[in-house]
C-alpha cells in the first residue's frame, strides 16, 4: 500500500473515532435557567394551554398551565427550564380528551370564552405580541395575556 494511503487511512479513521469519543458523555443541552409562573386573562387563570417560548433562533420551549395557569418551562421531555434570551410567548390550547379534539376540530364545539378571543391575538407564533426575557438562574414569569 502506498504510504500516502496508509497516512489518509490512519487520519480518516483517527478523525472518525476521534468524532465517536468526543461525542461520548458530551451534553448538546444548552445551560438552563429554571423558568415558571401563572398565565392568566383579565386575572383569572388561562387553564389547559400550552405557553410556548420561541426564540429568533433554536427550538421552543414549553409548558402546559394547571387549573390555576401555573406552568413550568421544559427544555425537552428530560430537561425543565430554557435558556437565557429573548423569546415570542404563543399559546395553544390543550383539548381535555381525543373526543373533545375532533369535535373542535369539526366544529361540533367550540371554546369557552376567553379562549377565543386570548388564542386569536396570542394563538400564533409569529405574531403574537407578548415577548418575553429569560435571564440566568431562577425566572418566575407571570403572564398577562390580556
Amino acid at each position: 500500500m502506498p504510504r500516502f494511503v496508509k497516512l489518509a487511512s490512519t487520519l480518516l479513521i483517527g478523525a472518525i473515532l476521534g468524532g465517536f469519543s468526543a461525542g461520548c458523555g458530551r451534553s448538546d443541552i444548552p445551560r438552563l435557567s429554571q423558568v415558571h409562573g401563572k398565565a392568566t386573562h383579565a386575572g383569572r387563570p388561562l387553564a389547559d394551554v400550552t405557553v410556548y417560548f420561541e426564540p429568533e433562533k433554536g427550538r421552543p420551549c414549553t409548558g402546559a398551565t394547571n387549573a390555576e395557569g401555573e406552568y413550568v418551562l421544559s427544555y425537552d421531555r428530560q430537561h425543565e427550564g430554557a435558556p437565557a434570551g429573548k423569546y415570542r410567548v404563543w399559546l395553544a390550547f390543550i383539548p381535555h380528551s381525543p373526543e373533545q379534539e375532533i369535535k373542535l376540530q369539526m366544529g361540533q364545539e367550540t371554546l369557552p370564552d376567553p379562549y377565543p378571543a386570548v388564542l386569536e391575538k396570542y394563538g400564533n407564533r409569529t405574531t403574537s405580541p407578548k415577548e418575553v426575557e429569560v435571564r440566568p438562574g431562577k425566572n418566575e414569569l407571570d403572564l398577562a395575556f390580556d
